[in-house]
């Protein structure tokens, strides 16, 4: 998908830069790309950068591949998250979840397909994407305070790019399993899975 590099927003017609998901910190930010052409509504895909957690932003850890999908139709918005030691777990996963819902409540001002929307992200925002994608709408680390709590934080689909994941002597029977469940139920969202690879 090629090497990392600044992103330059001037490629694509249409963007929003800096959009505030949340007010608690200036890190709870992303940037919105539409296609060039259509009005939508857009199928929409997250992507979570990596950086150990500890490293990383929007622009320069996202991975170029990503912004071939808005000229397959796609919208893409990359999100930032607080890293640590700044924050503790789970609080880079709570904002990914509140930027979910933020996307959902304003899907019509930014014309996205609120019911289609995939998450992807690589190394430790491949960790992130699945933890998303298997604790959505579940009483599971739902501690989230920031806003649009009437939405769902549901994805249809999970790309995770070698995410980073516990070893496994520290891996927990229940999380093993409701990662496996989630991987199962977010198969299901086609139009996204036969075209991402285009």
């Amino acid at each position: 998908m090629g090497s990392f590099r600044e992103i330059d927003p001037t490629q694509f017609a249409r963007y929003f830069l800096d959009v505030s998901y949340a007010d608690e910190d200036p890190r709870q930010v992303m940037d919105v790309w539409l296609p060039n052409e259509g009005e939508g509504p857009f199928p929409l895909i997250v992507f979570v950068h990596g950086g150990g957690w500890v490293s990383g932003n929007k622009r320069e850890n996202t991975m170029p591949g990503v912004f071939k999908f808005p000229s397959q139709g796609y919208a893409v918005a990359c999100v930032e998250y607080r890293l640590v030691p700044d924050v503790h777990w789970p609080e880079p996963l709570e904002d990914v979840r509140a930027a979910i819902r933020y996307l959902r409540a304003h899907a019509a001002e930014y014309n996205l397909d609120a019911e289609n929307i995939a998450i992807m992200g690589n190394s430790a925002g491949g960790h992130l994407a699945c933890m998303v994608a298997a604790l959505a709408g579940r009483p599971v680390m739902n501690g989230c305070r920031y806003g649009n709590l009437d939405q769902s934080d549901a994805v249809q689909c999970l790309v995770a790019v070698y995410p980073t994941v516990l070893p496994p002597k520290t891996r927990l029977p229940q999380l093993t399993a409701t990662l496996c469940a989630a991987i199962r139920v977010r198969r299901a969202w086609a139009r996204c899975t036969t075209s991402l690879w285009a």
